[in-house]
C-alpha cells in the first residue's frame, strides 16, 4: 500500500497482481489489491477478490464489511445488508459497521432496522459525533420531532462545541 498511499496507485496495482500471480493464494496481497481496484473504479475486479476472500477466509476481519460498502457503493443495498450483517456477527464490537449498516437501512427506507443499528453504533461507541447527528437527521427527515429532540439532547450533552452541532440548530430541520 505504500505506493498507494504515495499517490502511486496503478504502480501499486502492479505489484500486487505480481504478487498474486507469484503467490495467487497470499490474503494480504489479495485485500489489497481489492482495495486499489476500489479506488481506481474497477469495482467488478474488486468485488471478484472479495468473494474469493470471503469464500476462503470466511472469518476474516474487515472482508464481509469491505464487500458490504462496496455493494452499497454500487446502490446494490440489499446485497449490502448481507454482507454487512455477517460483518456485525463478525466484528460484534465494531460500531463503524454498525453505523454503516444503519445507513444502508436508511436508504431502502427501513427505518426501524436503521434505528436499531444508529442505536447500536452508539452505545458501541459513545465518542463518534456521526453516529447520534445521523439518528438525529434521521428522525427529523421522518417528522418523528420528539424523538429528534431527545437525540439533540444527547448531542448537545456530550459534543457543546461541535459545528455541526451548531448548523443543525440553526438549521430548517429544527426550526
Amino acid at each position: 500500500m505504500l505506493y498507494a498511499n504515495q499517490g502511486k496507485v496503478h504502480q501499486s496495482k502492479k505489484h500486487y497482481e505480481f504478487a498474486i500471480n507469484t503467490d495467487s493464494a497470499f490474503i494480504p496481497s489479495m485485500v489489497n489489491l481489492a482495495i486499489i481496484y476500489n479506488r481506481l473504479n474497477e469495482n467488478d475486479k474488486a468485488e471478484e477478490l472479495y468473494r474469493k476472500l470471503i469464500k476462503h477466509s470466511p472469518q476474516l476481519d474487515g472482508i464481509h464489511y469491505s464487500m458490504g460498502l462496496l455493494l452499497a457503493e454500487e446502490k446494490r443495498y440489499e446485497e449490502a445488508i448481507k454482507y454487512l450483517e455477517d460483518a456485525v456477527d463478525i466484528q460484534p464490537g465494531n460500531a463503524r459497521i454498525n453505523y454503516n449498516l444503519a445507513l444502508v437501512y436508511q436508504q431502502i427506507n427501513k427505518i426501524n432496522r436503521a434505528e436499531y443499528h444508529f442505536l447500536e453504533a452508539i452505545e458501541k461507541d459513545q465518542d463518534v459525533f456521526d453516529y447520534p447527528y445521523a439518528l438525529a437527521i434521521m428522525y427529523l427527515n421522518n417528522n418523528q420531532k420528539a424523538r429528534a429532540g431527545e437525540m439533540i439532547e444527547v448531542i448537545k450533552e456530550k459534543f457543546p462545541n461541535h459545528p455541526t452541532l451548531q448548523q443543525l440548530l440553526n438549521s430548517d430541520l429544527v426550526n
